[in-house]
């Protein structure tokens, strides 16, 4: 899943979809962060941290630590980041996270050129390092957010919401975990997210509506999803067939 510990991001991409800002001060606490990884790690072997931009929370490295403590050995955290707040006096840093770490910890690093308005050093040693990947391309862009204003951009690539698969899977199985084990199956790697605050949203987006919480129990998670509507993404809705809107009861 998607941990989201921050709304905040001063790079204000033209092509964000959770229209992240860069005087936002929605950050995850710590008290939240640990029941957070404890309740995707109950469900999930593979974790995201994300934001918003992860590094510009004020704790971030003190959140990594508790992360790399908290990991048994079958577990993956990655967190996607542009890169750039990392700097190589970091490199001992992240070399401890994984001495300590029973994981793995893994880096991807996004600068898309064409979308992003600062540009970061690639040629710093940090991003040589064999835990880090370098995502140079977008697969395909959704009209949320800040891309919402850009009607030039090609948004045909987009067959469906972020939430439709584990909509159409929680709604089918009537299993929370089921639904993420499935998820994982079909290499479907960014939802559902925990927010800053610990609430659930099925979408990608930090803009989706909050459906449940960490701190319910999984009886009420799904009966919550099952009964979840959302018209956020209406041109997005708008162009399925209506045996996917039955699936996700968008009727």
């Amino acid at each position: 899943m998607l941990l989201s510990i921050t709304e905040k991001c001063r790079m204000g991409c033209t092509h964000c979809m959770d229209d992240a800002k860069a005087d936002c001060n929605k950050f995850m606490s710590y008290d939240v962060f640990k029941r957070a990884i404890e309740f995707n790690f109950q469900y999930d072997k593979t974790l995201t941290i994300t934001g918003g931009e992860p590094t510009e929370h004020p704790d971030f490295w003190k959140l990594m630590y508790i992360v790399a403590h908290k990991m048994k050995f079958d577990e993956i955290t990655t967190v996607t980041t542009n890169g750039m707040n990392l700097n190589d006096n970091d490199i001992p840093i992240i070399k401890e996270l994984n001495s300590i770490c029973k994981g793995h910890i893994l880096w991807q690093v996004s600068s898309i050129p064409e979308y992003y308005p600062l540009k970061v050093d690639l040629n710093k040693k940090i991003f040589q390092m064999e835990d880090f990947t370098i995502a140079t391309e977008i697969e395909r862009l959704y009209p949320l957010g800040r891309a919402k204003d850009h009607s030039e951009w090609d948004f045909s690539k987009v067959k469906g919401t972020k939430c439709f698969n584990i909509r159409s899977f929680i709604r089918s199985t009537g299993d929370f975990g089921l639904s993420i084990k499935h998820l994982r199956s079909m290499f479907k790697f960014c939802t559902p997210q925990i927010s800053y605050d610990g609430h659930i949203k099925l979408g990608e987006s930090t803009l989706c509506p909050n459906v449940a919480h960490i701190d319910d129990d999984e009886m009420h998670i799904v009966m919550k999803c099952c009964s979840f509507k959302c018209q956020g993404c209406k041109e997005i809705l708008d162009k399925l067939p209506q045996i996917a809107r039955n699936a996700i009861g968008e009727e």
